[in-house]
């Protein structure tokens, strides 16, 4: 029961950690919704809000958004930081 415990806060915190960085990225953006981020992102709402609520996994694609909007904002040490190292 714990590791899903464990589990359910990364994906939590993998979530945190996207909303972090787009604060500092998006000073301009009007990305105020979880709705509006999914399609920043380009994943659908269900699967942002299943990672907020510790339900899933990131998924490839996600992983992919991440990388593709915030651009140069994320290294890939963040990347496997954050949804890839926690989720093997």
């Amino acid at each position: 029961m714990p590791e899903i415990i464990d589990l359910a806060i990364k994906r939590k915190e993998a979530y945190e950690y996207i909303r972090r960085k787009l604060w500092n990225f998006s000073s301009s953006w009007e990305i105020n919704s979880d709705k509006t981020l999914a399609s920043a992102l380009d994943v659908s709402l269900e699967e942002l809000v299943s990672l907020k609520e510790g339900r899933a996994n990131p998924t490839p694609r996600l992983i992919k958004g991440v990388r593709t909007f915030f651009e140069k904002e994320v290294t890939e040490d963040e990347i496997e930081k954050y949804f890839i190292n926690p989720f093997k």
